[in-house]
């Protein structure tokens, strides 16, 4: 494989490489492997390409390992080891032969996912569901673990769950892949499940010394729990702030940025929408702003102050809706455009064209994307209405989806 990735580079033919040393028969089967071949007749090809055979022979056995540690530094979180990582493997001469390049496309994909970088991932994907050749069992499900993780970002929930579970755990060795299924379960409001997977990827986190991701876990166990399975609210106000602690002792802000988050959630959902707001914007100042993370604390700040007229003007809510769903637009999020959209309707007391809008645009795309979440919210509100302007039939058909 060395010999001919270097008689390709050269431009030579087996006939030229051959010439003089050995048959183009006997050079193409010590290409593939298929023969014995005295050391002699291979010093001499080695010698015509001036190469070194030594240092190229350890840069290959070495190069699987180095894709191996990239992996790891990605999931640990190791940001300047992934980059340095990359930057050596993108030099290395064999990464594009068949032994490794569908591995290094995978890994690449995962790098730019871990970037956020949405749309180089999926140019990526596509290539990679195109080629022809077959992937071992690790990288097959490496490539499963890798599009749930796409589709979780693009929030389509249903297809990260579908195809997470697929992911054969006997030949795919990174329980990883058990938060980012917690992340989708938590995502379509079963609490169980989500817990149960978080659970169980807390124990894979715990056992690699992945400290940063152990942090993860252990906020999405706590925001499956309710008010009732806590002693009182002070109590998981007090976990999340033991979570901050550690983020700040890991240098993690953007996982800060997350705890903010479900904590801003927590308050929210008792209707304490003044520390609601406060944890929201502390969130969004940690976020990267060209992300749909960052809309949804956005969006939840945003909401915050509809429902606490007395925390942003009106005329500056309108431009920040309007903010929003230019970003929305930019990032090409359908979820969060119709999600201002909605705003929007709000602020501007269009509240017909906002029913309409939400009962035909926006529970379809909850739905769809598995978002069980955002359907119920809008689904009771949507309830509230149609019984308000006395149309019972509609009601009655968004209970029985309720139910």
């Amino acid at each position: 494989m060395i010999i001919k990735y270097y008689r390709e580079k050269a431009g030579l033919t087996q006939e030229q490489l051959g010439k003089g040393i050995c048959s183009i028969t006997h050079l193409s089967k010590i290409e593939r492997g298929l023969t014995q071949y005295s050391p002699n007749i291979t010093d001499l090809i080695y010698k015509r390409l001036g190469i070194d055979v030594q240092i190229e022979v350890k840069h290959f056995k070495n190069l699987r390992k180095r894709l191996e540690q990239w992996h790891e530094a990605i999931i640990m979180e190791e940001i300047e080891d992934v980059e340095i990582i990359k930057e050596e493997l993108e030099k290395n001469p064999f990464i594009h032969l068949p032994d490794f390049e569908m591995m290094f496309k995978l890994m690449e994909t995962r790098y730019y996912l871990f970037k956020l970088n949405m749309k180089k991932a999926l140019q990526i994907i596509k290539k990679v569901q195109k080629k022809d050749s077959c992937p071992s069992k690790y990288e097959e499900n490496l490539l499963k673990h890798i599009l749930g993780i796409y589709y979780i970002r693009s929030s389509n929930l249903l297809k990260a769950i579908t195809i997470l579970k697929t992911i054969d755990e006997g030949t795919y060795n990174n329980q990883e892949y058990f938060y980012h299924l917690a992340i989708a379960y938590s995502g379509t409001n079963s609490k169980v499940l989500a817990y149960h997977y978080a659970e169980k990827s807390l124990q894979f986190f715990k056992r690699t010394n992945n400290f940063r991701m152990v942090i993860d876990a252990e906020c999405l166990m706590l925001g499956q729990l309710g008010s009732d399975e806590l002693r009182d609210f002070d109590e998981a106000s007090q976990q999340y702030k033991t979570l901050i602690k550690r983020c700040d002792m890991c240098n993690a802000q953007h996982k800060k940025a997350k705890i903010f988050h479900n904590l801003a959630v927590k308050y929210f959902e008792r209707k304490e929408f003044v520390n609601a707001n406060r944890y929201f914007l502390e969130s969004m100042t940690l976020k990267n702003k060209q992300t749909s993370s960052y809309l949804s604390s956005f969006s939840g700040h945003i909401r915050s102050c509809l429902e606490e007229r007395s925390l942003v003007p009106k005329d500056d809510l309108y431009l920040l809706i309007k903010d929003g769903l230019n970003l929305a637009e930019k990032l090409q999020d359908e979820c969060y455009k119709i999600i201002f959209t909605l705003l929007l309707y709000l602020i501007e007391n269009r509240q017909e064209e906002y029913y309409r809008y939400l009962h035909y645009e926006g529970v379809p795309l909850f739905k769809q994307n598995g978002d069980v979440f955002s359907t119920q919210y809008f689904q009771k509100d949507l309830f509230d209405y149609y019984l308000k302007i006395g149309n019972q039939g509609a009601a009655l058909e968004i209970a029985r989806s309720l139910i």
